[in-house]
């Protein structure tokens, strides 16, 4: 069964805690009220993706979707992999 869906929000929000405050990750899980596995899994999707902090002006909030095959996403008009944000 799939997780529960997180909003974009969020994940910017747990990557800027991390990255600009380098705050831990039960740190970030609290201050975010998600699990701190799920903390671990967004910071190791980012550092797979091969994108760098902060994000760059293309990767807006609206290009970065969900798409079918379940675990791949959209950047603009690039399908990611399996293990992207």
């Amino acid at each position: 069964m799939p997780g529960k869906r997180r909003s974009m929000r969020k994940t910017r929000e747990v990557l800027r805690l991390h990255f600009d405050l380098r705050l831990g990750q039960r740190q970030i899980a609290r201050s975010v009220q998600i699990s701190q596995s799920t903390v671990h899994e967004y910071l190791a999707r980012f550092a797979a993706s091969g994108l760098s902090w902060p994000l760059p002006p293309e990767v807006g909030d609206p290009t970065v979707t969900r798409c079918k095959p379940p675990g791949c996403w959209v950047l603009g008009s690039k399908i990611m992999g399996p293990i992207c944000l």
